[in-house]
């Protein structure tokens, strides 16, 4: 699947709009589901939501195991996890486990990182067309269990 960059206005400065690879990821847990914004980072680790996110998908956000987030700050951020099932439009979705965190940087949106996201998905960066192309790995659980 193609996407574009999305612009997103400046928390500091509001007249100031960046284009960030932002996508809609489809989040389901028991027989609630929700479409969250999220930020596709290479950089990050996990996968992470705002803890709203959880709240409307029925999740008891603070029952889960307690992860502490690391950023480039020095301060610690308390995030729970749970699995949920998360799918991109026109690709097989997948059963994961993401964290669930009260911080202003996800503004009730998400970020999909290494562990789970990149996994599971070959993602490709192309900011000089505005593109971002995302497709499930056909094969990847097969090979990595048959020891490849």
């Amino acid at each position: 699947m193609r996407y574009k960059y999305h612009p997103v206005r400046g928390l500091q400065d509001p007249s100031l709009i960046r284009l960030e690879p932002v996508i809609p990821v489809y989040l389901k847990y028991l027989d609630k589901r929700v479409i969250v914004a999220a930020l596709v980072d290479s950089g990050a680790d996990g996968c992470l939501f705002h803890s709203s996110v959880g709240r409307t998908l029925g999740i008891d956000v603070k029952s889960g195991p307690l992860e502490m987030i690391h950023s480039l700050s020095s301060d610690a951020i308390p995030s729970y996890v749970h699995q949920v099932h998360l799918a991109l439009k026109g690709e097989p979705g997948i059963d994961i486990e993401v964290g669930f965190l009260d911080s202003d940087f996800l503004a009730d949106g998400g970020l999909l990182g290494q562990i789970g996201f990149f996994d599971e998905f070959d993602v490709r960066f192309q900011r000089w067309q505005n593109a971002i192309h995302i497709h499930r790995r056909r094969g990847w659980g097969n090979a990595k269990r048959a020891g490849r």
